[in-house]
């Protein structure tokens, strides 16, 4: 008696022998993750008028065992608050494995009590329920992207199922998950963001490597050549002479003397804005660039734009 007042007594669960297990559905599919992987997911049900006070994750294993015996993976039952029927009713569970040696074989879902809490003959032996998958329950595709589409495509269309049981709670949104839709299956799926990608809004991806190509100056090599052998080049290269500068400086010149112009002309004849002339005098600079390539003459012009900046502020700022 004393013993007994110490120690608590295990609370047993109900007898489940009236607990009628549903096996909707299920599949198998592989080179999810990575290649030469595998996933079991499936869509099943728990009855009872008798269920356990207790969550079932505390009352219910699932296992996923070979076809010589071997248990290649365990889970419990998640308890989803939103369904408030304390992990009894319909459910989705998956088992990931790394590596598909068992593929095609008619390895076993079981579905057990546990036995500190389901009385004889209803605890860890003999299972409640088994199921052994059947070779249309293998997937045929074998490329990654395939495989993606069949599970995204598997468990939207379980959602659809699950819509007209817990009629509250929304698990999609189109063909993603929705919020409620990521806790719940990022809970009883492992592995689901890496599984199939496709399901989330958001992603985790690794992007490929993106080819560089090394920085030369031939563009700018080809542009300075562009007015080789040119009128242009012949009358900027004599006017250089004459003051002791190259051609290409004779250009920035022109193009300094050409925005300022502008800038005044747009604004005190045409009451433009300073900040849209110097907008135009940018284009063309840029022009100009685009058209030289010289490096002098982009220097120059570089110099140019800031002088025309200057010039510009210091005689119309103050109206502006």
């Amino acid at each position: 008696m004393l013993m007994a007042g110490i120690f608590p007594t295990v609370a047993h669960a109900s007898d489940p022998s009236d607990a009628a297990i549903t096996l909707h559905s299920i599949h198998a599919f592989r080179n999810t993750a990575i290649d030469g992987d595998m996933v079991v997911i499936f869509h099943w049900q728990w009855t009872s008028d008798n269920n356990s006070s207790l969550p079932a994750s505390s009352t219910i294993l699932l296992e996923y065992v070979s076809e010589n015996g071997t248990i290649l993976a365990s889970a419990i039952p998640y308890v989803f608050p939103l369904f408030d029927d304390n992990g009894y009713g319909q459910a989705v569970n998956g088992f990931y494995l790394s590596s598909n040696e068992t593929w095609g074989e008619a390895s076993v879902l079981r579905i057990k009590g546990l036995a500190s809490i389901f009385q004889p003959p209803f605890a860890i032996s003999p299972p409640l329920f088994e199921y052994t998958l059947q070779s249309a329950d293998y997937s045929a595709s074998t490329a990654q992207d395939d495989s993606w589409e069949e599970i995204q495509t598997y468990i939207l269309q379980t959602i659809d199922i699950l819509k007209t049981v817990y009629t509250d709670v929304t698990l999609k949104t189109g063909s993603t998950l929705s919020d409620y839709g990521e806790a719940y299956f990022e809970s009883t799926i492992p592995g689901l963001l890496q599984i199939c990608p496709i399901l989330f809004n958001v992603q985790v991806v690794i992007p490929t490597t993106m080819a560089v190509t090394p920085y030369d100056m031939s563009l700018q090599s080809q542009y300075s050549g562009r007015l080789e052998g040119t009128d242009l080049e012949r009358g900027a290269n004599r006017l250089g002479d004459k003051i002791g500068v190259s051609g290409s400086v004779i250009w920035g010149l022109l193009t300094f003397v050409a925005c300022t112009w502008l800038t005044v002309w747009l604004t005190k004849r045409k009451n433009f804005p300073i900040e849209a002339c110097l907008v135009v005098s940018t284009g063309i600079v840029t022009g100009m660039a685009v058209l030289i390539g010289d490096l002098i003459f982009t220097v120059s012009l570089v110099g140019a734009l800031v002088a025309t900046i200057g010039i510009s502020w210091a005689l119309l700022g103050k109206r502006a």
